[in-house]
């Protein structure tokens, strides 16, 4: 497709969004931005389709990127988006999760049997998530390319998919290639290829270095907490979990797994085995997060067997499955706003609290043990933060220092 006219591209895309199920409706807004799009190209003079013609038109006509991009901004960016695609590659990959129908067939039960590999290997249901979605992808692909069965695939579809990730972020492309090495283990160990195809899938360096990490001023933290609602049951639940992360940094995954045999009251301690790390980790129960603990389970608790401390008020009272949208809800409350796109998520509150120990005096090292991290570059990942801003933190370290120096 890379050496034809943008008209036969059209129909072309046309014609395979029809085979791919897409609504008429849905076809016909891609239409009307690429009816808009050849004029564009007619008017250069110009007759294909090229990547840097589609992002001038995309900015010139549409204003895209710009610092607040609308649904209509977005929608135009995927039309070319499109176009680009399929000249590239043949196919069009759904921007949205995919759904299982589409390739179910033929491959829903190895998606089973390798989501229960990647269970046996240890990994977290969260890292099994992200990798279905890559690997549905992939799956997509090969339906796309009318493959039926695992067994065919070869260095070439690998190759093939992976070039359809062109333009992703690094760290996204550090995400699908280590789900595609991990399936490529699958497919090898299971006999259903007689060599392990890891070796097409390429390494992506440098990816593990975040951006400077949010902050929260002590104006803000302080509404959060004040704009929960301590008298009602689910209020109590939420502020005791949000104080774990803004007094001690526990990761969100730490709290929702958090049981009763991991409060000592005799000794003030909270004795866990970290999600994420597999490494154990022992904080001191500070009082005040004891005091919101102890009015949960009194005056909000739901009456439960479960052994986890948070569970959900709804009946049958299961486990919490999620910490950001009780901070998502409660900054709303609070009436806190942040710009598009800019984290706001339990992590920030764990940022916040590594910033204040390093502005109070903490070395790295006990930084490094009190946020549970297995090594001291990812601590000073957390620590790329201008110290004046420390100073608006609102977390006190000292009790949280004192007993790491124990």
């Amino acid at each position: 497709m890379e050496q034809c006219t943008l008209s036969e591209l059209l129909e072309s895309a046309r014609q395979e969004l029809e085979t791919l199920g897409y609504q008429p409706s849905q076809i016909k807004l891609y239409e009307r931005v690429w009816f808009r799009f050849q004029q564009y190209v007619e008017a250069h003079g110009e007759t294909g389709f090229s990547e840097r013609t589609g992002s001038k038109f995309l900015k010139e006509i549409y204003g895209w990127p710009g610092e607040r991009n609308t649904s209509y901004m977005r929608h135009a960016a995927r039309a070319i988006r499109v176009l680009g695609e399929y000249r590239l590659h043949g196919i069009i990959l759904r921007c949205k999760r995919i759904v299982y129908r589409d390739w179910e067939e033929n491959f829903l039960q190895p998606m089973n049997a390798f989501k229960q590999y990647a269970l046996s290997k240890g990994m977290e249901p969260s890292t099994i998530y992200r990798m279905e979605q890559v690997i549905a992808n992939f799956f997509s692909y090969l339906h796309s390319k009318r493959f039926c069965t695992l067994e065919s695939v070869s260095t070439l579809e690998i190759d093939g998919f992976v070039k359809t990730l062109a333009g992703y972020a690094p760290k996204t492309l550090s995400v699908n290639m280590f789900a595609l090495r991990t399936f490529c283990d699958w497919l090898f160990e299971s006999g259903i290829t007689p060599s392990n195809l890891r070796s097409v899938v390429p390494s992506v360096f440098n990816v593990n270095r975040r951006n400077v990490p949010s902050m929260w001023s002590k104006e803000e933290v302080e509404k959060i907490l004040a704009a929960v609602d301590k008298a009602s049951p689910c209020g109590k639940r939420d502020y005791a979990m949000l104080l774990l992360i803004a007094r001690l940094g526990l990761r969100k995954s730490d709290i929702i797994n958090l049981m009763f045999e991991n409060l000592d009251w005799a000794s003030s301690q909270i004795s866990i085995v970290q999600t994420k790390t597999k490494k154990p980790l022992v904080l001191p129960l500070l009082s005040d997060v004891g005091d919101a603990i102890i009015d949960y389970l009194q005056h909000g608790r739901p009456p439960s067997d479960s052994p986890y401390v948070f569970v959900k008020q709804q009946y049958p009272f299961a486990q919490m499955g999620d910490v950001y949208m009780v901070l998502d809800k409660h900054l709303r409350r609070a009436g806190i706003h942040r710009k598009s796109g800019a984290p706001k998520g339990p992590h920030t509150l764990r940022h916040s609290l590594a910033g204040r120990l390093l502005e109070a005096g903490a070395t790295i090292e006990t930084i490094c043990a009190i946020l549970g991290h297995t090594n001291v570059e990812s601590t000073l990942d957390y620590l790329q933060i201008d110290v004046a801003s420390l100073r608006e933190c609102a977390i006190d370290p000292e009790e949280v220092m004192r007993y790491a120096g124990k």
